[in-house]
């Protein structure tokens, strides 16, 4: 990955310099085969807050090394779909072929290395 594209971050948010630094450190680590990157892990792993997390990787989506998508689950956790452009309203549960609407589902906001 060309984490070095957010280096320019760095001296514009001078407050994140360290956070910026450690993240692109973790993401020059990862495997190849890993493509999604869930920002509470890199959060736990770390120890930076996840908001600080969110607001690098929103910088690499920026820069186009990343993509944004919504992984959207029922209250059951099971998995209901995805999205990149926006979460919907209602989605088919295709285990009970039942509408979920918005207040009765849960979405989890991943990255995904943009190739």
């Amino acid at each position: 990955m060309e984490s070095q594209r957010l280096e320019k971050y760095r001296k514009e948010f001078k407050y994140f310099d360290n956070t910026i630094q450690s993240v692109q450190a973790y993401l020059n680590k990862l495997s190849p085969a890993n493509t999604t990157i869930n920002p509470g892990k890199i959060s736990s792993d770390l120890s930076i807050p996840e908001a600080d997390v969110m607001f690098i990787l929103s910088l690499a989506e920026k820069e186009h090394l990343m993509k944004k998508k919504f992984v959207i689950y029922d209250e059951n956790h099971t998995y209901l779909g995805e999205s990149e452009n926006k979460i919907p309203d209602e989605l088919e549960n295709l285990d009970t072929g039942k509408m979920v609407d918005a207040d009765n589902f849960y979405i989890d906001i991943v990255f995904e290395i943009d190739k």
